[in-house]
C-alpha cells in the first residue's frame, strides 16, 4: 500500500502531457514572463484532476528558464534538455518533493502525515545556495497532509522566504491550511476535467468497456482522470451496481450479496476494494443529499431515470435522518478508525446506519 501511495505522488515528475488547465497554463505563464511569480502558490482543487503534473512542468520551466509552448499559452519544456532529465529523475540538486516520510523506527512504515521533521529538513534545504540553477524549488504534495507543527515550520518559512524560492503546495482541502499559510500564498484553482477532457483517455485506454459503462466512469470521476483510472482498474462500475441494487433495497438489504462483496476486502487488492467500495458508497449518498438540499428540478438533469428512482425512494424516509446518517457514515470510515478495525465490520457498521434511516 505504501508503494503504491509513494509511486501515485512521484507519477506527476515523470509526466509531460497535461490534459485542460489551459487558463492555469496561462495564469503561470504570464507570471513567470512577467516577473510577478509569488513565492508559494496554492495548487487547489479535487484530487487527481492534474494538480501535481501542472506543478512539475512549471517547476521545469523555471529551472530551464524557457517553454516550447509560449505560442500556445503552455509550460511545455523539451524532455530531451538535461535539466528537464535530472527535474523528472529527481535528481536536480535544486529542486525538492516533499511528501510524507517513513518513520525513522521499525517497522519503517509510511507517515500518516508529513510531520515537523520533513518541513525543517525542506527548510534547511532551501538556505542553501543554488547549486546548478537561479532558483531553489519545492512542490509539497499533499499540503493538507502536513500536521499542525509541519505547518507552522512551514508559516516560517513563508514569511521571511529566500531569495528565487518557490514553493508550490498541491492541495486537495485548502480548508485543512492555517489561514496564515493561504493568505501568504497565492491560490490557483484548478478546476475539474471536463467530461470532454475525460472522453477521450477512457476512448483510448480502456476501449473494452460499453458506452454505458463510459458514461458511468465519466459520471463518478466528478472530472478526475486519476479518479477514472482507480475506478476502472478496480472494477468501480460493477462495485456502483452492487451499491445501486444494494440501496434499493434498503431498508431490507440482500444479505447474501453484501457479504459476497465484504469477502472482496481480503487479499493483496482488498483494501483498495474496500476504499472503493466506500468512497462510491459516500458518493450515492452525497448525490441523494444534494437532491434534498436543492431544487428537485436543478439536479435532475444531471442525474440519470435510473439513479433518480434509488434517490427517490432514499429520500421519502425524510431529509434530517440522511444529514444525521451522513454524518455518522464520515465518523466510521474516517482513515484514523479504519486504520485499526477489521474492515468487513467497519462496512456492516455503516449498513446498521443506512438501515436505521430507512426505518425511521
Amino acid at each position: 500500500m505504501s508503494e503504491e501511495i509513494i509511486s501515485s505522488i512521484e507519477a506527476p515528475r515523470k509526466t509531460t502531457k497535461l490534459i485542460g488547465h489551459k487558463d492555469a497554463e496561462l495564469t503561470l505563464l504570464n507570471a513567470w514572463k512577467t516577473n510577478k511569480l509569488a513565492h508559494a502558490w496554492i495548487f487547489s482543487g479535487p484530487r487527481g484532476i492534474g494538480k501535481a503534473t501542472l506543478a512539475w512542468q512549471f517547476i521545469r520551466l523555471i529551472h530551464t528558464g524557457y517553454s516550447n509552448g509560449e505560442g500556445k499559452g503552455g509550460l511545455i519544456t523539451n524532455p530531451d534538455d538535461q535539466i528537464v532529465k535530472h527535474v523528472m529523475a529527481g535528481t536536480h540538486p535544486d529542486s525538492q518533493l516533499v511528501r510524507r516520510s517513513n518513520n525513522a523506527r521499525s517497522p519503517y512504515k509510511l507517515r500518516q502525515e508529513i510531520s515537523v521533521e520533513d518541513i525543517r529538513s525542506m527548510n534547511l534545504f532551501l538556505r542553501h545556495t543554488p547549486a546548478i540553477s537561479e532558483w531553489r524549488t519545492v512542490i509539497i504534495d499533499s499540503a493538507d497532509e502536513m500536521n499542525l507543527n509541519a505547518q507552522n515550520a512551514l508559516l516560517k518559512t513563508l514569511e521571511e522566504p529566500p531569495r528565487n524560492t518557490v514553493l508550490i503546495l498541491i492541495s486537495h482541502m485548502p480548508s485543512k491550511l492555517l489561514a496564515t499559510i493561504k493568505s501568504r500564498s497565492q491560490n490557483l484553482s484548478i478546476r475539474p476535467l471536463s467530461d470532454e477532457n475525460l472522453a477521450p483517455i477512457i476512448n483510448q485506454t480502456m476501449s473494452g468497456l460499453s458506452d454505458y459503462e463510459k458514461n458511468i466512469l465519466i459520471r463518478l470521476s466528478n472530472g478526475s482522470q486519476g479518479r477514472v483510472v482507480e475506478l476502472a482498474e478496480g472494477n468501480g462500475v460493477e462495485i456502483y451496481q452492487i451499491i445501486k441494487d444494494l440501496l434499493s433495497s434498503l431498508p431490507n438489504i440482500d444479505r447474501i450479496k453484501l457479504h459476497k462483496m465484504l469477502d472482496r476486502f481480503s487479499g493483496d487488492s482488498g483494501e483498495n476494494t474496500f476504499r472503493l467500495f466506500n468512497s462510491l458508497l459516500l458518493w450515492w449518498i452525497a448525490r441523494t443529499i444534494r437532491y434534498i438540499s436543492l431544487k428537485h428540478n436543478d439536479v435532475r438533469k444531471e442525474i440519470p431515470d435510473d439513479e433518480i428512482e434509488v434517490i427517490k425512494s432514499l429520500t421519502k424516509y425524510g431529509h434530517e435522518q440522511w444529514f444525521n446518517c451522513w454524518d455518522k457514515m464520515n465518523n466510521l470510515l474516517h482513515p484514523s478508525e479504519v486504520s485499526y478495525l477489521d474492515k468487513k465490520q467497519v462496512t456492516l457498521n455503516v449498513f446498521s446506519e443506512l438501515i436505521k434511516a430507512t426505518r425511521n
